[in-house]
């Protein structure tokens, strides 16, 4: 039986674990991918396997959360708490996992980690006048 914190090996897509992510530079080295993370929205927090992509991890997120389920899927922000190394604060940041960033990100996260769900506001529909 396998220990409350080690990791399964998950594979994701653009990311080899033991070498290069073929887009920027290199992962931890023999670094296993994280099995199960955990998504808050708000004070609630639920258990979610690995999503393989960035749109799969928002599809789990819709799942494990119905609340976001009437929420335009383009609106649903993942995030992870950093605290930047050499700065005079010790407080953490919230950093915004981009789209082709999600399996580099990933590839650094910890079993059981936290990763923040945000509802981005809904960009206006027009600003000032329009020009044709």
């Amino acid at each position: 039986m396998s220990s409350p914190h080690s990791s399964a090996a998950v594979s994701v897509p653009g990311v080899n674990v033991s070498g290069s992510t073929g887009v920027s530079g290199n992962v931890a080295r023999d670094r296993t991918l994280p099995d199960i993370l955990t998504y808050r929205l708000g004070s609630e927090m639920v258990y979610v396997t690995l999503g393989e992509t960035y749109e799969q991890a928002v599809d789990f997120a819709v799942e494990a959360f119905p609340a976001l389920r009437d929420v335009d899927r383009d609106l649903i922000c993942l995030e992870v708490s950093v605290v930047t190394r050499g700065s005079s604060s010790s407080e953490p940041k919230t950093v915004r996992i981009g789209k082709r960033a999600w399996p580099v990100v990933v590839a650094a996260l910890k079993r059981f980690e936290i990763v923040e769900l945000r509802v981005a506001p809904t960009p206006q529909a027009s600003i000032g006048p329009r020009f044709i």
